[in-house]
């Protein structure tokens, strides 16, 4: 059995890991965030996106319209009923978007 002293320590160690790896996915995830970029001169951008959840085989879409200024122009979402995986879901989103 192990001691008292020997019990903090491991819960330390394993503390120590948990916070190494926390921030390992942390720096991870911030090099993968990508940033607008704007369309040229006289052009406007869509950006679509749908979600899915396989449970309830629904989910949603959503889309925002924006100049070459980056200025917005119109933007709007919805819910998505019968879905049955993620491809659906964003094919559906561009249809609904355009």
């Amino acid at each position: 059995m192990a001691s008292p002293g020997e019990v903090c320590s491991s819960v330390t160690y394993f503390l120590m890991e948990f916070k190494k790896l926390d921030s390992q996915q942390k720096q991870e995830k911030q090099k993968t965030q990508m940033k607008w970029k704007a369309p040229p001169a006289d052009y406007y951008k869509l950006n679509i996106d749908a979600s899915f959840d396989p449970k309830t085989t629904s989910g949603g879409w959503g889309y925002i319209a924006r100049n070459s200024e980056g200025d917005f122009l119109d933007g709007g979402g919805g819910s998505i009923i019968r879905v049955f995986d993620v491809l659906q879901a964003e094919a559906l989103a561009a249809l609904h978007d355009v």
